[in-house]
């Protein structure tokens, strides 16, 4: 379905969704400054590819 070009920044995308649904916005923001937590959620990512992201984190 998504091409391994721009899966990161679908994935990326996603990820915020899914951060904004969860969490508040604030918290959004700090996940997304916490590069270490990032780092975190692509690895799992790489391992868990094709099952659509519930928690992530």
């Amino acid at each position: 379905m998504i091409d391994k070009n721009s899966v990161g920044e679908a994935t990326k995308e996603k990820l915020l969704a899914s951060y904004q649904q969860q969490e508040s916005p604030a918290s959004v923001m700090m996940g997304t400054l916490m590069s270490s937590k990032w780092r975190k959620t692509w690895m799992v990512m790489g391992i868990r590819k094709r099952k659509r992201l519930r928690r992530s984190v």
